[in-house]
Protein backbone atom coordinates (compact mmCIF):
# COMPACT_ATOMS: atom_id res chain seq x y z
CA UNK A 1 0.00 0.00 0.00
CA UNK A 2 1.50 3.21 -0.68
CA UNK A 3 1.75 5.90 1.48
CA UNK A 4 0.10 8.60 -1.03
CA UNK A 5 -2.69 5.95 -1.03
CA UNK A 6 -5.23 8.62 0.42
CA UNK A 7 -8.83 8.94 0.13
CA UNK A 8 -9.38 11.84 -2.44
CA UNK A 9 -11.29 14.59 -2.47
CA UNK A 10 -12.52 16.82 -5.54
CA UNK A 11 -14.13 19.45 -4.86
CA UNK A 12 -16.86 21.53 -6.54
CA UNK A 13 -18.22 24.47 -5.96
CA UNK A 14 -21.85 25.04 -6.79
CA UNK A 15 -23.97 27.92 -8.59
CA UNK A 16 -25.73 28.27 -4.77
CA UNK A 17 -21.95 28.64 -2.93
CA UNK A 18 -22.17 25.51 -1.04
CA UNK A 19 -19.49 23.21 -1.95
CA UNK A 20 -20.37 19.68 -3.72
CA UNK A 21 -17.71 16.83 -2.53
CA UNK A 22 -17.03 13.68 -5.33
CA UNK A 23 -15.74 10.92 -3.35
CA UNK A 24 -14.04 7.99 -4.54
CA UNK A 25 -16.02 4.93 -3.10
CA UNK A 26 -14.08 2.04 -1.76
CA UNK A 27 -15.64 -1.16 -1.86
CA UNK A 28 -13.05 -2.88 0.11
CA UNK A 29 -10.85 -0.72 3.01
CA UNK A 30 -8.32 -3.30 4.72
CA UNK A 31 -7.22 -2.11 7.99
CA UNK A 32 -3.46 -1.94 8.33
CA UNK A 33 -1.78 -2.09 11.38
CA UNK A 34 2.31 -1.72 12.60
CA UNK A 35 3.32 -5.08 10.55
CA UNK A 36 2.42 -3.05 7.20
CA UNK A 37 4.93 -0.42 7.95
CA UNK A 38 8.02 -0.58 5.64
CA UNK A 39 10.98 -1.65 7.42
CA UNK A 40 12.43 1.20 5.68
CA UNK A 41 9.89 4.12 6.31
CA UNK A 42 11.66 7.12 7.84
CA UNK A 43 9.07 9.56 9.65
CA UNK A 44 8.66 12.83 7.66
CA UNK A 45 6.77 14.95 9.87
CA UNK A 46 9.28 15.32 12.85
CA UNK A 47 9.21 14.19 16.65
CA UNK A 48 7.09 11.58 16.54
CA UNK A 49 7.99 9.82 19.51
CA UNK A 50 9.74 12.68 21.18
CA UNK A 51 10.96 10.93 24.76
CA UNK A 52 10.41 14.38 26.71
CA UNK A 53 7.40 16.17 24.09
CA UNK A 54 8.06 19.69 23.97
CA UNK A 55 4.39 21.09 23.63
CA UNK A 56 5.53 24.74 24.60
CA UNK A 57 4.80 26.20 21.38
CA UNK A 58 1.92 27.40 19.21
CA UNK A 59 -0.57 24.83 18.61
CA UNK A 60 -0.85 23.78 14.50
CA UNK A 61 -2.78 21.11 13.18
CA UNK A 62 -2.21 20.03 9.54
CA UNK A 63 -2.13 16.90 7.66
CA UNK A 64 0.77 13.87 8.29
CA UNK A 65 1.56 10.73 6.28
CA UNK A 66 -0.52 7.65 6.70
CA UNK A 67 2.25 5.69 7.99
CA UNK A 68 3.00 8.64 10.34
CA UNK A 69 -0.64 8.07 11.63
CA UNK A 70 -0.57 4.49 11.12
CA UNK A 71 2.49 4.44 13.60
CA UNK A 72 0.68 6.64 16.57
CA UNK A 73 -2.34 4.83 16.43
CA UNK A 74 -0.19 1.20 16.99
CA UNK A 75 1.39 2.95 20.00
CA UNK A 76 -1.23 5.06 21.18
CA UNK A 77 -4.68 3.66 20.10
CA UNK A 78 -6.49 0.46 21.73
CA UNK A 79 -7.50 -1.30 18.06
CA UNK A 80 -4.02 -0.34 16.63
CA UNK A 81 -5.04 -0.41 13.03
CA UNK A 82 -6.39 1.89 10.20
CA UNK A 83 -8.00 2.16 7.53
CA UNK A 84 -6.25 1.91 4.14
CA UNK A 85 -7.77 5.27 2.85
CA UNK A 86 -7.54 7.68 5.82
CA UNK A 87 -6.69 10.89 6.21
CA UNK A 88 -4.95 11.54 9.12
CA UNK A 89 -3.96 15.30 10.87
CA UNK A 90 -1.51 15.65 13.54
CA UNK A 91 -1.70 17.77 15.93
CA UNK A 92 1.93 19.63 16.61
CA UNK A 93 3.15 22.41 19.51
CA UNK A 94 5.91 21.75 18.12
CA UNK A 95 5.89 18.11 18.95
CA UNK A 96 2.76 15.69 17.24
CA UNK A 97 0.80 15.42 21.22
CA UNK A 98 -2.58 14.19 19.03
CA UNK A 99 -3.83 12.97 15.88
CA UNK A 100 -7.50 13.14 14.29
CA UNK A 101 -7.91 10.17 11.59
CA UNK A 102 -10.95 10.89 9.23
CA UNK A 103 -12.28 8.53 6.58
CA UNK A 104 -14.85 7.65 4.22
CA UNK A 105 -18.48 6.07 6.23
CA UNK A 106 -19.00 2.32 4.92
CA UNK A 107 -22.05 3.48 3.93
CA UNK A 108 -21.82 6.44 1.29
CA UNK A 109 -25.51 8.17 2.35
CA UNK A 110 -26.65 6.19 5.30
CA UNK A 111 -26.12 8.49 8.42
CA UNK A 112 -27.16 11.72 6.46
CA UNK A 113 -30.05 9.74 5.06
CA UNK A 114 -31.02 8.55 8.72
CA UNK A 115 -31.10 12.14 9.81
CA UNK A 116 -31.71 14.18 7.18
CA UNK A 117 -28.52 16.04 6.17
CA UNK A 118 -28.48 15.17 2.68
CA UNK A 119 -28.96 18.69 1.74
CA UNK A 120 -25.32 19.55 3.47
CA UNK A 121 -21.91 18.31 2.53
CA UNK A 122 -20.41 16.04 4.58
CA UNK A 123 -20.90 12.17 5.64
CA UNK A 124 -17.63 11.77 6.41
CA UNK A 125 -16.55 9.74 9.97
CA UNK A 126 -14.23 10.62 12.55
CA UNK A 127 -12.52 6.88 13.00
CA UNK A 128 -9.77 7.23 15.08
CA UNK A 129 -8.45 10.29 18.04
CA UNK A 130 -5.21 9.73 19.20
CA UNK A 131 -3.66 11.68 21.98
CA UNK A 132 -0.33 11.18 24.19
CA UNK A 133 -0.80 9.99 27.19
CA UNK A 134 0.99 12.85 29.16
CA UNK A 135 -0.66 15.55 27.51
CA UNK A 136 -2.42 18.31 29.22
CA UNK A 137 -6.42 18.15 30.12
CA UNK A 138 -8.47 18.54 27.22
CA UNK A 139 -6.62 17.89 24.71
CA UNK A 140 -8.69 15.37 23.02
CA UNK A 141 -12.00 18.02 22.65
CA UNK A 142 -9.21 20.70 21.63
CA UNK A 143 -7.33 18.70 19.06
CA UNK A 144 -11.07 17.80 17.82
CA UNK A 145 -11.82 21.16 17.14
CA UNK A 146 -8.54 22.01 15.74
CA UNK A 147 -9.16 19.63 13.30
CA UNK A 148 -12.58 19.82 12.34
CA UNK A 149 -11.67 23.75 11.40
CA UNK A 150 -8.96 22.47 9.55
CA UNK A 151 -10.93 19.65 7.88
CA UNK A 152 -13.60 21.67 6.54
CA UNK A 153 -11.18 24.39 5.46
CA UNK A 154 -9.49 21.57 3.15
CA UNK A 155 -12.55 20.13 2.19
CA UNK A 156 -15.52 22.70 2.54
CA UNK A 157 -17.58 19.87 4.19
CA UNK A 158 -20.04 20.76 6.69
CA UNK A 159 -20.80 18.11 9.31
CA UNK A 160 -19.14 14.67 10.08
CA UNK A 161 -20.32 12.10 12.45
CA UNK A 162 -18.53 9.83 15.30
CA UNK A 163 -19.12 6.72 17.62
CA UNK A 164 -18.18 5.90 21.12
CA UNK A 165 -17.99 2.56 21.65
CA UNK A 166 -19.98 1.09 24.65
CA UNK A 167 -17.92 -2.18 24.47
CA UNK A 168 -14.79 -0.06 25.60
CA UNK A 169 -16.80 2.15 27.91
CA UNK A 170 -17.01 5.17 26.13
CA UNK A 171 -19.68 7.84 26.26
CA UNK A 172 -18.36 10.16 23.89
CA UNK A 173 -17.06 12.63 26.48
CA UNK A 174 -14.94 14.96 23.87
CA UNK A 175 -17.66 15.13 21.68
CA UNK A 176 -20.26 16.56 24.56
CA UNK A 177 -17.68 18.91 25.18
CA UNK A 178 -17.66 20.26 22.04
CA UNK A 179 -21.40 20.29 22.25
CA UNK A 180 -21.70 17.80 19.37
CA UNK A 181 -25.40 16.48 18.79
CA UNK A 182 -26.36 13.23 19.96
CA UNK A 183 -28.34 11.06 17.86
CA UNK A 184 -28.77 7.86 19.64
CA UNK A 185 -26.81 4.52 20.36
CA UNK A 186 -26.44 1.59 17.40
CA UNK A 187 -27.58 -1.96 18.31
CA UNK A 188 -24.74 -4.17 18.57
CA UNK A 189 -24.06 -6.30 15.31
CA UNK A 190 -22.29 -9.63 14.74
CA UNK A 191 -18.79 -9.94 13.61
CA UNK A 192 -16.16 -12.68 12.78
CA UNK A 193 -12.76 -13.80 13.47
CA UNK A 194 -10.18 -15.28 11.83
CA UNK A 195 -7.91 -17.63 13.39
CA UNK A 196 -8.89 -15.68 16.46
CA UNK A 197 -8.62 -12.31 15.40
CA UNK A 198 -11.29 -9.71 14.71
CA UNK A 199 -11.46 -8.91 11.49
CA UNK A 200 -13.83 -6.26 9.36
CA UNK A 201 -16.32 -7.76 7.23
CA UNK A 202 -15.22 -5.60 4.54
CA UNK A 203 -12.04 -7.48 4.90
CA UNK A 204 -13.71 -10.69 4.86
CA UNK A 205 -15.58 -9.76 1.54
CA UNK A 206 -11.99 -8.74 -0.01
CA UNK A 207 -10.61 -12.54 0.89
CA UNK A 208 -13.01 -14.56 0.11
CA UNK A 209 -15.52 -12.93 -2.17
CA UNK A 210 -18.88 -12.87 -0.13
CA UNK A 211 -19.78 -13.04 3.36
CA UNK A 212 -22.46 -15.64 2.54
CA UNK A 213 -22.54 -18.98 3.70
CA UNK A 214 -19.93 -20.24 1.72
CA UNK A 215 -17.58 -18.03 3.08
CA UNK A 216 -16.42 -20.44 6.58
CA UNK A 217 -16.16 -22.65 3.37
CA UNK A 218 -13.74 -21.06 1.60
CA UNK A 219 -12.21 -19.72 4.64
CA UNK A 220 -10.91 -23.39 5.32
CA UNK A 221 -9.80 -24.36 1.59
CA UNK A 222 -7.56 -21.43 2.42
CA UNK A 223 -6.12 -22.70 5.95
CA UNK A 224 -8.34 -20.58 8.21
CA UNK A 225 -10.36 -20.46 11.35
CA UNK A 226 -13.51 -18.25 10.67
CA UNK A 227 -15.68 -17.92 13.17
CA UNK A 228 -19.04 -15.92 13.27
CA UNK A 229 -19.92 -14.21 16.75
CA UNK A 230 -23.36 -12.64 17.57
CA UNK A 231 -22.87 -9.25 19.22
CA UNK A 232 -19.16 -9.19 18.79
CA UNK A 233 -19.39 -5.46 17.32
CA UNK A 234 -20.20 -3.57 20.53
CA UNK A 235 -23.54 -0.84 20.13
CA UNK A 236 -22.27 2.69 19.44
CA UNK A 237 -23.01 6.07 20.75
CA UNK A 238 -23.20 8.33 17.31
CA UNK A 239 -22.23 11.78 17.17
CA UNK A 240 -23.12 13.89 14.69
CA UNK A 241 -20.54 17.47 14.70
CA UNK A 242 -21.32 20.34 12.27
CA UNK A 243 -18.03 21.97 11.02
CA UNK A 244 -19.02 24.75 8.35
CA UNK A 245 -20.00 28.77 8.79
CA UNK A 246 -22.11 29.76 11.90
CA UNK A 247 -25.26 29.75 9.70
CA UNK A 248 -24.69 26.51 8.37
CA UNK A 249 -23.75 25.09 11.83
CA UNK A 250 -27.18 26.20 13.01
CA UNK A 251 -28.69 25.15 9.72
CA UNK A 252 -27.62 21.58 11.05
CA UNK A 253 -28.80 21.55 14.46
CA UNK A 254 -31.91 23.00 13.51
CA UNK A 255 -32.45 19.88 11.03
CA UNK A 256 -31.74 17.74 13.47
CA UNK A 257 -33.99 18.52 16.58
CA UNK A 258 -36.02 15.94 15.69
CA UNK A 259 -33.17 13.37 16.45
CA UNK A 260 -31.26 15.10 18.95
CA UNK A 261 -31.13 13.21 22.53
CA UNK A 262 -29.99 13.83 25.56
CA UNK A 263 -26.25 12.85 26.64
CA UNK A 264 -25.63 9.59 27.91
CA UNK A 265 -23.70 9.31 31.12
CA UNK A 266 -20.17 7.89 31.63
CA UNK A 267 -20.14 4.53 33.28
CA UNK A 268 -16.92 5.75 35.95
CA UNK A 269 -16.30 1.97 36.39
CA UNK A 270 -16.29 0.58 32.70
CA UNK A 271 -13.79 3.70 31.81
CA UNK A 272 -11.43 3.42 34.51
CA UNK A 273 -11.16 -0.46 33.62
CA UNK A 274 -10.26 0.32 29.99
CA UNK A 275 -7.22 2.50 30.05
CA UNK A 276 -4.90 0.94 29.40
CA UNK A 277 -1.66 1.15 27.18
CA UNK A 278 -1.86 5.07 27.34
CA UNK A 279 -4.59 4.87 24.90
CA UNK A 280 -7.41 6.59 23.18
CA UNK A 281 -10.10 5.56 21.56
CA UNK A 282 -12.29 6.09 18.67
CA UNK A 283 -13.57 9.08 21.35
CA UNK A 284 -9.94 9.93 22.32
CA UNK A 285 -8.43 9.96 25.94
CA UNK A 286 -11.45 10.42 28.37
CA UNK A 287 -10.60 13.67 30.49
CA UNK A 288 -13.24 15.37 32.66
CA UNK A 289 -13.81 18.87 31.25
CA UNK A 290 -14.19 22.10 32.96
CA UNK A 291 -17.76 24.76 32.53
CA UNK A 292 -15.42 27.40 30.58
CA UNK A 293 -14.06 24.78 28.10
CA UNK A 294 -17.29 23.26 27.21
CA UNK A 295 -19.15 26.61 27.19
CA UNK A 296 -15.32 27.34 24.89
CA UNK A 297 -16.26 24.78 22.55
CA UNK A 298 -20.05 24.56 22.46
CA UNK A 299 -19.79 28.24 20.75
CA UNK A 300 -17.22 27.04 18.33
CA UNK A 301 -19.58 24.06 17.68
CA UNK A 302 -22.88 26.10 17.71
CA UNK A 303 -21.99 28.65 15.73
CA UNK A 304 -23.33 31.49 17.93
Amino acid sequence: MSELDQLELDLFASTNGHVDVAIDVVDDEPEMGVEDIPADYVDTDGALFALAPDWSGDHVMRKVSFFTALSWVAKYHYLGTMPSHAVPYGWFAPDMKAIVVFGQASNAHGVAKKFGLEAFPGNMEIIRVAVHPDAPRNSASRCVAAALETFHGDTGLLWVFSYADTGQGHHGGIYQALGAVYVGVSEARPGYLIDGEPIHPRTIVSRFGTQGKDVFRLAKLAGCELVRIDDLNSAKHTYILPCGPPATRRAIRKALDVHSLPYPKRDHASEVSRVTRGASSPEGVVRSHDDAFVDEFASFMGGG
